[in-house]
């Protein structure tokens, strides 16, 4: 899905390969927001001493020329935009009192507002838009938490900051991917796969979102693959997150999260990212705020000699060693559909769960999962 994205600034691992006198808005490797002086120096707002470098966020700018802001209240904060009524062109006042009603702020060079998602920095005498600069290869930022739309196959995405092909990107903001709209998938991979803007072509399986470069800039697609989508390579794309579609039908649960859900919905649970995910593999997975645990949807199978949770697998019950996929006969258990899992399988990176774990789990979640209305 192509959404607004803004090339940040040139290759380079170090500020200094930024043109001369460009004001950046560094995100270093931990995926904080910088502020670079003009002399280059980093000002990280972490650090206590940096404060000046790194304000709250400003409502806006604030022309004072007819009086002050209307029904003002704490903590708001403005830019003045011209000099009048006792403001001064380009200094901050927030109104906070009983110490003001308006205290005043004189910004020092290459101070830092941020105007709802937009960054601006001080020059001296004027405040303007900033660039981005993503530093480390692995940088990734994001302004909020992913969230699942009340139409259950929509995921809304914050404005995401990241570094792809050496190059830094914005992207953003708040857009919704529709899954149920061709645009949100890489189209070369529904000629491959099929097309999942059909629901019931979704149901059970997992998803992948990738950032991806092209000539118009950076933009988030949703695909099938676990590498990159087709037509793009591991330079051309990255896999920043993912999430699970519903195998079947939630019908109506009084007081249940997932209520009203069906077959290739979006699992709210299930959604993760690069800041937000399990430690093993995330693919058939949910978190459990209750228990803070990322934990399987389904029974354990087995695939590749590997413990997996995937929708219709061969259930691992023991009778069969772990690198065959044993046949379903009259006798064997049934394959998994959605349902808690016992086993969290050691060969995934997990431990055993505890009974008591698992009873909070089934309680919590259903029979397809718990959801929530936030991933964290």
């Amino acid at each position: 899905m192509t959404v607004a994205s803004q090339l940040i600034l040139v290759p380079g691992d170090a500020p200094a390969s930024a043109p001369a006198g460009m004001r950046v808005l560094y995100l270093d490797g931990q995926g904080a927001l910088c502020s670079m002086a003009p002399d280059g120096t980093i000002h990280k707002p972490r650090e206590p001493e940096d404060n000046a470098y790194y304000l709250l966020p400003v409502l806006g700018f604030y022309d004072p020329t007819n009086g002050e802001p209307e029904l003002p209240g704490a903590p708001d904060r403005y830019i003045a935009s011209v000099t009048a009524n006792g403001w001064t062109a380009g200094r901050i006042y927030q109104f906070a009192p009983p110490l003001g009603p308006w205290v005043e702020t004189i910004p020092v060079t290459g101070a830092l507002a941020v105007i709802g998602d937009v960054p601006y920095q001080y020059d001296g005498t004027t405040w303007e838009q900033v660039a981005y600069y993503a530093a480390a290869p692995g940088a990734y930022h994001r302004s909020a938490a992913w969230t699942v739309g009340a139409a259950h196959t929509e995921l809304d995405a914050p404005v995401i900051y990241l570094r792809l092909n050496e190059r830094g990107y914005r992207i953003g903001a708040y857009v919704s991917i529709s899954l149920n709209e061709a645009e949100a998938w890489c189209a070369a991979d529904i000629d491959v796969y099929g097309d999942f803007t059909n629901p019931l072509l979704r149901a059970g399986k997992d998803f992948y979102l990738y950032a991806i470069e092209s000539a118009s800039g950076a933009s988030i697609l949703v695909s099938p693959r676990s590498t990159y989508p087709t037509g793009y390579t591991e330079a051309t794309s990255r896999k920043i997150g993912g999430f699970h579609c519903l195998c079947t039908d939630v019908g109506v649960i009084s007081g249940h999260p997932l209520s009203g859900y069906v077959a290739g919905d979006i699992l709210p649970a299930s959604v993760w990212d690069l800041k937000h995910r399990p430690v093993c593999a995330p693919e058939g997975m949910v978190y459990v705020a209750g228990i803070n645990r990322w934990v399987d949807i389904y029974l354990a199978s087995v695939s590749g000699g590997k413990l997996v949770s995937v929708n219709g697998g061969a259930i691992a019950d023991g009778a069969t060693p772990s690198s065959t996929r044993r046949r379903r006969s009259s006798s064997s258990p049934p394959r998994s559909r959605c349902g808690p899992t016992f086993c969290t399988a050691p060969a995934r990176g997990r431990p055993l769960d505890r009974p008591a774990l698992f009873e909070r789990r089934v309680a919590c979640r259903g029979e397809a999962g718990r959801a929530g209305p936030k991933i964290p």
